[in-house]
């Protein structure tokens, strides 16, 4: 039994997997999934609550969880998640739950970026993954996928899902201007 992170893999898991498959076309882009208008409003409730200024390290990323947000920006938020996951049910014909209890928007600065992984490799239940965009504007930020040589540069709205398996490891090249503002999420499989 594989057990990464102490969590067990299911049959669902190993069904879904497996219908899903292996192909490069299981890397999707939704453009414009979220308006530009709800774009905008959720940077600038992120902006308030996560200011840059000179205490702020340039090379951090920094997150806020959707639950710290606004609420008329929180429900906004969530509705767009909830939006994603059935986004990846219909796309690869399987049932999906959330696999987090927790959301949270990550603003990305100069020179931020993320080596190349597995999602589901790192913990087991992020099974099939999504990333919502809210951001244009900036330099660098592409999402990579080595494996299938494939890279997207998102631009704002953009709903980009993938398998979080082995087959897709996937990083983030340094962001060289500007930031990038970022929803990422996850969907385990069910029965």
């Amino acid at each position: 039994m594989d057990t990464r992170r102490g969590l067990p893999r299911t049959g669902a898991y190993y069904e879904g997997t497996n219908k899903i498959g292996k192909s490069s076309d299981n890397i999707k882009t939704f453009k414009s999934f979220v308006s530009a208008e709800d774009s905008k409003l959720i940077v600038e409730s992120v902006d308030f609550l996560l200011p840059d200024g000179p205490d702020v390290d340039p090379d951090e990323r920094r997150q806020i969880q959707v639950d710290d947000l606004p609420d008329n920006v929180k429900t906004i938020v969530k509705d767009y998640i909830d939006k994603s996951l059935q986004t990846m049910q219909d796309q690869y014909g399987v049932k999906l739950e959330h696999s987090l209890d927790d959301h949270w928007i990550v603003k990305w600065s100069v020179g931020n970026d993320m080596g190349v992984h597995a999602d589901d490799d790192v913990v087991s239940v992020l099974q099939v993954s999504g990333v919502i965009y809210f951001s244009d504007g900036y330099e660098g930020g592409e999402i990579t996928f080595p494996n299938q040589n494939i890279s997207i540069k998102p631009e704002m709205g953009d709903l980009v899902i993938f398998p979080g398996n082995l087959t897709y490891p996937h990083g983030v090249n340094a962001i060289e201007s500007g930031h990038r503002y970022s929803l990422p999420l996850w969907g385990k499989y069910v029965k």
